[in-house]
């Protein structure tokens, strides 16, 4: 096991630098190479993968290479392929870089005693941990989840537990799907953008004005715990309520930073936003361990996390290489014209469609099919409707569509975190959760024909 780490740890590494690289050099041989490299990453990524992944994986690389081999396209060209998604399994990459910072600088345990200033009942709880939980899945995604849940354990202990396991269910996985939604780093977006061609600072604007009403509307949910009191009230921490607010002001401007710069950065190299962030996040990281002077302990704690995050990449790796492969054996092929038809007919109701969208994403998600596997082939069908319908609409319908599902697709890694946290049934995690999916998923729906 150690071996097949190894040799994913240095194949991810030149897979990102020869794809990085070959965005300013434009070479077709590069381009070759970089493929060559995509294509020997795929077996090493098979193993201890998981089986839907696997599954999904071996269908599509089977069928793009039945539409490789029946195009009569030269092999020459077949690894240039695999390079289309190099771009998200670089950002991917990088993001760890993000997440050990937060760690290094001790932000989490800041954020964390937020909750543990004086509240009465769990309404205002709620909101609390709701906003902590919020601000953290920026930065630390899946991490966040664990660490807010065991925060919540002392201001939760003398409740029922029934309760206790509803309320962390709901207040942590709806922050987790309201945050996402707008995140310079959340690879849903990436897909998105790629899919209909719409760059992110023009998605932000709207996705911030979405995720504001969604985190409006839980917290107007959440008084309905307003009639539950804490016993006893959580009390402030003595010299440290001054310190809180300074670091989560902290974290928001520098998040805020990293976008700007890298919009900078995109319009001074001519390249993509997400292409540009990719570039700056380890930069960015290591001046702001230095502004904190955390710099050394930083770089010697992000080289030995390196070491195990690069090889766990292996399930994002598989999806996103055959997929990649699969969505480009689809564009060069004549399948997109057969289903033309059907779809520019669907398009003079955009109302039924978007619908169709929306619903289809949510019971994908349920039966176990997973988010960004529906969000690539809805992007892909898509295509035919991008001079039809404007694509800035279509990109909010498909990010809101299918990030809803962070809060209550059964089989969600989001789920199934909640789920070994509480020892829940992940139905019954679902169905506290169903209600806002649906919820949510119908304001984007609305969002997205306000955008038409």
């Amino acid at each position: 096991m150690l071996a097949i780490d190894t040799l994913r740890r240095w194949l991810y590494t030149l897979l990102v630098l020869f794809y990085m690289g070959n965005l300013f050099l434009d070479s077709p041989h590069l381009a070759c190479i970089t493929g060559g490299i995509a294509i020997l990453c795929l077996p090493l990524s098979y193993p201890g993968s998981i089986r839907t992944f696997q599954a999904v994986s071996l269908v599509f690389l089977t069928v793009g290479l039945i539409l490789f081999i029946t195009s009569g396209m030269s092999w020459t060209q077949f690894p240039t392929f695999f390079t289309s998604t190099g771009l998200i399994l670089s950002l991917l990459y990088m993001l760890p870089w993000i997440n050990n910072l937060i760690t290094v600088g001790r932000y989490e345990q800041h954020l964390g005693r937020l909750l543990k200033n004086g509240t009465r009942h769990l309404a205002s709880l709620y909101r609390r941990t709701s906003l902590v939980s919020y601000v953290l899945c920026i930065f630390l995604f899946f991490a966040s989840i664990p660490l807010v849940h065991r925060v919540l354990q002392k201001p939760l202990s003398g409740l029922q537990e029934s309760l206790r396991h509803r309320f962390a269910s709901e207040s942590i996985l709806r922050a987790f799907s309201i945050a996402t939604v707008w995140s310079p780093v959340e690879v849903f977006i990436v897909v998105a953008s790629g899919a209909t061609g719409v760059a992110y600072p023009e998605l932000l604007p709207y996705l911030l004005l979405f995720s504001v009403v969604m985190l409006a509307i839980d917290w107007l949910l959440a008084q309905r715990y307003r009639k539950h009191s804490l016993k006893p009230a959580v009390t402030p921490t003595p010299g440290g309520a001054t310190a809180r607010p300074g670091k989560l002001l902290q974290l928001i401007a520098a998040l805020f930073l990293l976008i700007g710069m890298s919009n900078l950065l995109t319009d001074w190299l001519s390249i993509d936003f997400f292409a540009a962030i990719t570039l700056f996040i380890l930069p960015f990281c290591l001046i702001w361990a230095l502004l904190i002077r955390r710099g050394k302990a930083y770089w010697k704690y992000s080289l030995l996390a390196w070491k195990k995050q690069v090889p766990g990449l292996h399930n994002l790796a598989l999806l996103f290489l055959s997929l990649g492969f699969f969505n480009r054996m689809v564009e060069e092929t004549d399948i997109l014209s057969y289903l033309q038809g059907p779809l520019l007919s669907l398009a003079e109701t955009p109302v039924l469609l978007f619908v169709l969208i929306q619903l289809s994403a949510i019971l994908l998600a349920l039966v176990g099919f997973h988010p960004l596997v529906t969000l690539g082939l809805q992007g892909l069908l898509l295509q035919p409707l991008l001079d039809t319908l404007n694509p800035l609409s279509l990109a909010v319908l498909l990010l809101t569509a299918n990030l809803a599902s962070d809060a209550s697709g059964t089989y969600n890694t989001t789920v199934a975190m909640m789920t070994q946290l509480t020892r829940e049934s992940p139905y019954r995690i679902t169905r506290w959760n169903i209600g806002f999916a649906l919820l949510y998923s119908s304001v984007g729906t609305a969002f997205a024909l306000w955008l038409l």
